[in-house]
Parts: C-alpha cells; structure tokens; sequence
C-alpha cells in the first residue's frame, strides 16, 4: 500500500491509531459480511476468524472436535498480526457471545496500543438461523443468543451496537469519531 493512500485514510478517519474491531453475533448475524465490508473499506485489515481453520481446499468442513484448536489457532494468527504490525485495522470474526471469548481479543489489542473495539452485530435467532451458512442448528443459535444477552461487557471496554441500517462505513466514521 503507498504512503499517499494510507495518509489519506487517516485523513479521512481522522485517526493515527491502528484498530481492532471484535465482532461478537450469533451464527448469521451478519458478522462476516460485516467484516468483509469493512476489508474493503481499508486495504490494510486483517480478518481474522477460527472458520479459515475448517477450510480445506475452499470447502467449509466443520469438525466440532476440533473447535478447541480452531480459537487458538485464531488467537495465534491474531497475536501475530499485533506484533507483526502494518495492519491499520484488525477484525475478529467470530461469535464472541462471551466475555471469556472476547477478553484475549480484547486484552492484547489494548496492550499493544490499538484503538479496540467490542462490536455487537445483533439479530433475532429467527432470522440468524434462517441465513447462518455454517449449519447450525437452531438450539445452539438460540443458546448464542441466550449468552449474549445475559452478560453486559465490562465498563473499561469501547462497544458499539450495530444499529439497523447501519454500514461498514458508518461503523467505522462512529468509532474513530470517539
């Protein structure tokens, strides 16, 4: 990426922080297309999700024995993009419906100087079932659901709700306007 074009993204976004951007949802929610979007935005993002573990030759397989690996392959990959740098934003693509899941994420990019960001893509279990492209079976949707909304995340965290209608675009103007 030239100096001119990343110069001018921060202009635009008024920020010389870099950023992490946590997405927490259920299953369909919307947070893939969401950080899809916001990779477009910005030529310098990584996205960063435990799906990429369960890809084999572009195909999606799933094996629940071995979700353990696939997080920590996840918090790996993302701990080597802090140290790494040159990313000016950092997304975390998976369902986070946890404190617990989301505190490494949220920990080490505040301990590496990132602007980090909890972000919660809300949607009704009907309809994230409905579009989830994973398979998941509507109990464990509704069990997603059920996590997110008994746990508030805590006072020392910066969260954005992502409200109707709102875009990639608008997400980010809101998060570097703080």
């Amino acid at each position: 990426m030239s100096v001119d074009r990343f110069t001018n993204f921060r202009e635009k976004y008024k920020t010389d922080k870099q950023v992490v951007i946590v997405l927490s949802g259920i299953s369909g929610s919307g947070k893939s297309t969401l950080a899809k979007q916001l990779a477009e935005l910005e030529p310098a993002t990584a996205v960063i999700s435990a799906d990429d573990f369960f890809m084999e030759e572009g195909f999606y397989r799933f094996n629940p024995k071995k979700l353990g690996d696939a997080h920590a392959q996840c918090l790996r990959d993302f701990t080597e993009y802090l140290l790494q740098g040159g990313m000016h934003l950092i997304v975390v693509d998976n369902t986070n419906t946890t404190n617990w899941e989301r505190a490494p994420y949220m920990a080490l990019g505040m301990a590496y100087g990132y602007a980090t960001w909890l972000v919660l893509v809300e949607e009704d279990a009907a309809t994230a079932y409905a579009r989830n492209v994973h398979a998941v079976p509507r109990a464990a949707v509704e069990g997603m659901l059920a996590r997110m909304e008994e746990e508030e995340p805590p006072r020392n965290w910066q969260c954005q709700t992502l409200l109707d209608g709102m875009t990639a675009k608008d997400l980010l103007t809101t998060i570097k306007a703080v």
